[in-house]
């Protein structure tokens, strides 16, 4: 598996993302959608991974994941809420939180083996 990443994109073998994405575990990539985050930017100055969005990719998942990976963009600073790992960790999935091109090397692990995965891109 081909990944690379620079600011404002990713790279999944020879197709290139422009922003962010989800990785859901059967290996379907889909848009994030960071509309249902957008209302709380004004309280993190950047729209954040929220526990609405979190909701959605799960109820998204045709099994439950053993894991999520969150690449947290290229700083690794994109806002995380509270509750969104909460959620996660409550059904007993282990979260990972690096930046992204360190979460990347883990993809190659995890890609495919009931893992869910929340790339940002910039940040």
């Amino acid at each position: 598996m081909e990944l690379d990443t620079g600011f404002g994109w990713v790279k999944i073998n020879d197709r290139k993302y422009e922003g962010d994405i989800i990785i859901y575990p059967d290996g379907k990539i889909e848009k994030r959608r960071k509309d249902l985050s957008e209302n709380k930017k004004s309280i993190y100055s950047h729209t954040p991974l929220s526990k609405e969005e979190i909701e959605l990719y799960l109820s998204n998942c045709k099994s439950k994941p053993n894991i999520v990976l969150i690449a947290a963009g290229q700083y690794g600073v994109l806002p995380i809420e509270t509750e969104a790992i909460r959620k996660l960790t409550s059904k007993g999935i282990r979260v990972i939180i690096g930046n992204t091109k360190d979460i990347l090397e883990l993809v190659k692990e995890f890609y495919g083996k009931d893992s869910l995965i929340i790339i940002h891109t910039t940040c």
